[in-house]
């Protein structure tokens, strides 16, 4: 994987929908085990065959989720923007990324946890 930057801010997650069910005692608890960073524009957030230990949420940019077909050509199968969460396939049983994950036209903001 490519080198990031790891920023000592607190990520915003009050701001995703998805832990609007949690109380802001459990938010910050998520928030403290969480760990924030930023990619540059264009970089590969994880790729094919890497371990699938790893759950991400958008906080700012573009993310792109590709493979590869077998003549080479590249097929996008969803393109996220802030306040998404991808690459939890590892939640269900993905042992090996079978995508990548690739920052867009800005850098990205991501938090993730390792599973």
């Amino acid at each position: 994987m490519t080198a990031v930057t790891t920023l000592n801010s607190i990520a915003p997650i009050t701001d995703f929908p998805l832990f609007d069910c949690l109380t802001q005692e459990e938010k910050f608890r998520l928030e403290s085990m969480a760990e924030y960073k930023v990619k540059p524009k264009f970089s590969y957030i994880y790729l094919p065959d890497e371990a699938s230990d790893q759950i991400y949420f958008l906080a700012k940019g573009i993310v792109k989720i590709a493979m590869h077909s077998d003549d080479g050509k590249e097929i996008i199968k969803s393109l996220f923007q802030p306040l998404a969460m991808f690459g939890e396939l590892g939640i269900i049983g993905e042992t090996r990324r079978q995508d990548l994950a690739q920052a867009l036209r800005e850098e990205v903001h991501i938090l993730f946890r390792e599973g």
